[in-house]
């Protein structure tokens, strides 16, 4: 439920954000790339028949959880009239994530968020950087050793930051106690 309620206010934030731009070019149109670990080929097979037939396999929940969170804040913003076209693209479908940035549609993206981990975060963020837009992660606190990429925003805390709140609390509150660390 929280995944949802990030998405719902990134996107609702972005949208009121983009809507106040776009009362001054009342025509303007933001597109918005989602990249999401569906994997429809793996469910679905040639014909369309669902694979699994009566069970639901837990891997595929967390790509429809985000989407699910991405369709409610779409028809949230839909509500309030802004002017933005919202993509899917299933970061385990057949081809790679490369392939899917070579598609037209993405040629114009105003941002894009994903929900994706290592190799996918390095090479959408490279993008991002190209078209000089931001690129949102929202799952994982890894920057996948992207350095120096302004349009790269992790949502969640990476493990640095929080292992430099837990020292920085440590040492306001503990300063002259003994610390025991446990490591493997």
């Amino acid at each position: 439920m929280k995944k949802l309620f990030n998405v719902v206010l990134i996107i609702g934030l972005l949208g009121a954000s983009l809507n106040a731009r776009s009362q001054n070019a009342a025509s303007t149109r933001y597109s918005i790339a989602v990249f999401v670990p569906l994997y429809l080929d793996s469910a679905f097979d040639g014909s369309g028949e669902y694979t699994y037939g009566k069970n639901f396999p837990k891997f595929l929940n967390p790509g429809l959880e985000f989407y699910e969170g991405i369709q409610l804040a779409a028809d949230s913003l839909n509500k309030t009239g802004a002017a933005l076209d919202v993509r899917i693209y299933d970061t385990k479908a057949r081809g790679s994530v490369t392939g899917i940035l070579q598609k037209p549609e993405l040629a114009n993206v105003s941002l894009m968020i994903g929900y994706v981990s290592n190799p996918e975060i390095k090479i959408l963020s490279d993008a991002a950087r190209q078209k000089n837009i931001p690129f949102i992660n929202v799952n994982i606190p890894n920057n996948a050793g992207v350095t120096n990429n302004p349009s790269l925003v992790i949502l969640n805390s990476t493990l640095r930051t929080h292992i430099q709140g837990i020292y920085k609390f440590l040492q306001r509150n503990y300063a002259t106690s003994p610390i025991i660390v446990f490591r493997q």
